[in-house]
């Protein structure tokens, strides 16, 4: 479970176009086998696939980090609340599962610089209500470790995460909006040391 969560509970389809295996061709249906299982073969492919680059090892869309933010629409696309209700269902798989093994289970929330606020605007790369659905995701986290007295770290309100112009600078906190930089993971590292620390 993570910030890439899913509208679709059959996974059948996505509004990003992800495609279940039995609808995948065959070239993609093999490059997804040696995906899951030769990841040597997985690497010798992403080398003579992707073009030359200083991000060559991190490949995951790094073209939107040029997108331009634009205020979304009204017909944007947010999660309905099925989607939060099988959030929750997880969460309480992920409770039960850790306590099994006697440990004690913190959940961490998160967001993204896929979207900005400036006042009451919501500015988005496309026309997808990402704050909408990582607020949400986040509050859903939020509520159900209250619900359960389950330590919680609210990193969707509590960091930041710093963009520039260029993919390429240094400040960057994200690779591509969603991946962090070194920079950026020792934001996360740092909230939640705090945050443990003080159970302690």
């Amino acid at each position: 479970m993570g910030i890439n969560e899913r509208q679709k509970d059959d996974s059948k389809s996505d509004p990003r176009g992800y495609q279940s295996p039995e609808n995948l061709s065959l070239y993609n249906l093999i490059k997804k086998h040696l995906k899951i299982n030769n990841g040597m073969t997985y690497r010798l492919y992403l080398k003579f696939t992707l073009r030359e680059s200083d991000l060559n090892k991190v490949w995951h869309n790094t073209d939107r980090f040029h997108f331009p933010y634009k205020e979304i629409n009204d017909d944007a696309f947010r999660y309905n609340n099925f989607t939060f209700t099988r959030i929750e269902n997880r969460l309480e798989k992920l409770n039960r599962l850790t306590k099994e093994l006697g440990v004690i289970p913190i959940f961490v929330t998160q967001n993204s610089i896929r979207w900005k606020k400036v006042g009451e605007i919501i500015y988005s790369i496309d026309n997808i209500d990402y704050y909408y659905n990582e607020m949400n995701i986040a509050k859903t986290i939020m509520n159900f470790c209250k619900k359960n007295q389950i330590k919680c770290i609210d990193g969707f309100n509590l960091i930041k995460f710093n963009k520039t112009d260029s993919i390429f600078s240094k400040d960057n906190d994200t690779f591509d909006l969603l991946h962090t930089t070194p920079s950026g993971s020792k934001k996360i590292a740092e909230l939640i040391y705090k945050e443990l620390n003080s159970l302690f």
